[in-house]
């Protein structure tokens, strides 16, 4: 019952780079799944089915291939993103049989991975790994074959725990041989990621056997809820994800912020500190008083920027655009680094004899223009 979760992806990424390492799982994963496919497809050739159950067949197969292009992210559980694919495949294995599911399992898993242009190692794997699953499921399925609604259910929850033990041991045996760890620790800690979504999808799975022991025709229904709750899912999962990435953006401005007020307020207080504690000559007083003044409109540069920001993220922000005698605006931006570049520094200004003006918002530019200064100041070599 498991399909596609983000944490199982990483097992592909790993696949494709240690696929040597990883040959002793996948290539007899692949070699079995070959024999099984053959031996399903010739069981479906001379089974004598009919046409109406080789259209249930195809509408299962269509679902379970656009489920699997598409896995659902199921927020709040490890494992990420889960495909719903095998709620079908399963579902053939109870309702056709194994050799329709290998079927079945083996065309949804190869044509979504041969269309992302997977690797033939990875499709090998997968694609077998779902064939084998579906052979399993049947098998157990098989079982408790019949027409009473027990029988039904029981069937349905043997085949989801078969697929499941298979997919589960077959993922933890190519992690545990490519990325050389052990291999009853892996098989737990899948145990543990995808308990949940098992749970889900076996029920989900018992739900279209019974409805399509009923009626075919109402089973599809089905398929409607589980469209609609899935690109809902989607959704939460997309919003929270965005939430997630404002808070981080929140904290790394906050830091931000922080660290830029906390120089202007240390150099203007300790010249508050001197001034007030100390008999001070006239030019030092002047020095200091210079401090204060470049420091304070430092801060409310900054609270402006604080400020700004603010505007941009409620979209309430406008550029008032007007002439700006660039110059002018420069000169009094260098002015203003000098009275606080740190030792063995200086700042020129050079301009043409003509400076043509410009089209900008003269309070934005100077801000550009400032914190460009003030950050070649503060991190330029003596």
């Amino acid at each position: 019952m498991l399909a596609s979760p983000r944490g199982l992806s990483l097992l592909r990424v790993r696949l494709d780079d240690s696929s040597r390492q990883a040959l002793p799982v996948w290539l007899p994963v692949g070699i079995g799944a070959t024999v099984g496919l053959g031996l399903a497809i010739w069981s479906l050739a001379s089974g004598g089915h009919r046409w109406d159950e080789f259209a249930g067949i195809a509408v299962l197969l269509g679902a379970a291939a656009v489920a699997e292009a598409f896995p659902l992210p199921i927020e709040g559980v490890a494992v990420g993103s889960t495909s719903l694919a095998t709620i079908f495949v399963v579902g053939v294995a109870a309702i056709y049989g194994w050799a329709a599911a290998a079927v079945v399992g083996f065309l949804a898993m190869a044509l979504v991975e041969i269309g992302r242009r997977r690797p033939f190692s990875r499709i090998a794997f997968n694609s077998g790994v779902y064939v084998l699953g579906g052979v399993a499921a049947g098998a157990a399925a098989a079982i408790f074959e019949g027409d009473t609604l027990l029988q039904l259910v029981l069937g349905a929850l043997a085949a989801a725990v078969s697929f499941y033990l298979v997919d589960i041991t077959l993922l933890a045996g190519v992690v545990s041989r490519s990325r050389q760890i052990a291999f009853f620790p892996s098989v737990r800690s899948y145990v543990y990621l995808t308990i949940a979504p098992f749970a889900i999808m076996a029920s989900l799975t018992v739900i279209l056997v019974v409805l399509w022991d009923r009626s075919p025709f109402v089973a599809v229904v089905l398929i409607g809820p589980l469209l609609a709750t899935a690109l809902y899912q989607r959704w939460i999962h997309g919003a929270l994800d965005r939430l997630r990435e404002f808070d981080r953006l929140k904290d790394e401005f906050i830091a931000i912020v922080s660290h830029e007020l906390r120089t202007p307020l240390t150099s203007v207080y300790g010249a508050a500190v001197t001034l007030r504690q100390h008999e001070l000559d006239e030019d030092r007083r002047r020095a200091l008083l210079d401090i204060v003044s470049t420091e304070a409109a430092r801060l409310a540069r900054l609270l402006d920027d604080i400020l700004w920001v603010s505007r941009l993220d409620s979209g309430r922000a406008e550029p008032f655009i007007t002439r700006v005698e660039p110059l002018a605006l420069v000169s009094e931006v260098v002015d203003a680094t000098r009275t606080h570049l740190k030792p063995g520094l200086s700042g020129e200004l050079r301009h043409e004899p003509t400076a043509h003006p410009v089209a900008a918002d003269p309070d934005k530019l100077l801000q550009v223009l400032v914190d460009l200064l003030e950050n070649a100041g503060k991190y330029s070599d003596d």
